[in-house]
């Protein structure tokens, strides 16, 4: 059971099996399991076991079910077990086949999708020596989840960085996105600021955004989502191509 038919990533499951004892005489002590052909059973996918059925009367049923679980990483192929029962004096069903195709998740892409300057005095620009509020707008780009994600703020060379400017959260589903403050001091007339980003896919992403005093920028209120899915994006606050330090 699952709403497409195919188990991805994250996704729940059963395999649902009816068992009539069509026999003469009650079938005990029942041990259903599933038996694993052609290396289906990787770390990916979760089977949970099934409890032992004392006893199963004549003309009795029963249906017993199979929850499988796909976590995030699960790849892409066909599963394929045997469904067993064996039974207490040997009277044990014959395996039936079962297959079910697993499908993997697409990847998200962490981003900075826009960012504000706002400064004490309700305007939008860096005033020098002076401390500013830098609002990034933090957003995936893909239809893609992640199950976790870590946002870390550094501010380069000469400043220390706070670990509790270091975002950590769950879930973030394909085109969510976040909105995170930080303060800044402007030493000098241009500089850099990073942001380090990590997902539950091993992915870590270095992501400079480049500042000038003085220069308008928009504010918080005007920021701005990326609709999703987008083929071609371009992250704000990047120096010019041709731009030589």
């Amino acid at each position: 059971q699952s709403d497409n038919q195919i188990l991805d990533g994250s996704e729940k499951g059963l395999i649902v099996v009816k068992v009539v004892n069509d026999g003469r005489s009650p079938a005990r002590v029942l041990k259903p399991w599933l038996e694993v052909l052609n290396f289906s059973n990787t770390p990916s996918l979760v089977i949970d076991t099934i409890a032992t059925i004392p006893i199963l009367g004549v003309g009795d049923s029963i249906t017993i079910n199979f929850p499988v679980y796909a976590k995030l990483k699960i790849e892409t192929g066909e599963r394929t077990f045997n469904i067993r029962i064996d039974e207490y004096a040997g009277t044990d069903l014959a395996p039936e086949k079962v297959t079910f195709p697993t499908l993997a998740v697409v990847p998200p892409n962490l981003v900075i999708s826009d960012f504000a300057i706002d400064n004490e005095f309700g305007h939008h620009y860096i005033p020098k020596n002076e401390t500013t509020t830098l609002t990034v707008r933090f957003q995936n780009l893909s239809i893609g989840k992640t199950d976790t994600a870590i946002l870390a703020f550094r501010r380069g060379e000469g400043f220390k960085n706070d670990p509790d400017e270091i975002k950590t959260f769950g879930l973030v589903p394909g085109g969510s996105w976040f909105d995170y403050s930080f303060e800044i001091l402007a030493k000098e007339d241009q500089f850099t600021v990073y942001f380090d980003t990590y997902d539950y896919f091993d992915v870590r992403k270095t992501i400079p955004i480049h500042l000038e005093v003085l220069k308008h920028y928009k504010g918080k209120d005007d920021l701005e989502a990326i609709d999703v899915p987008i083929s071609d994006f371009e992250p704000p606050g990047q120096l010019p191509r041709d731009h030589k330090l």
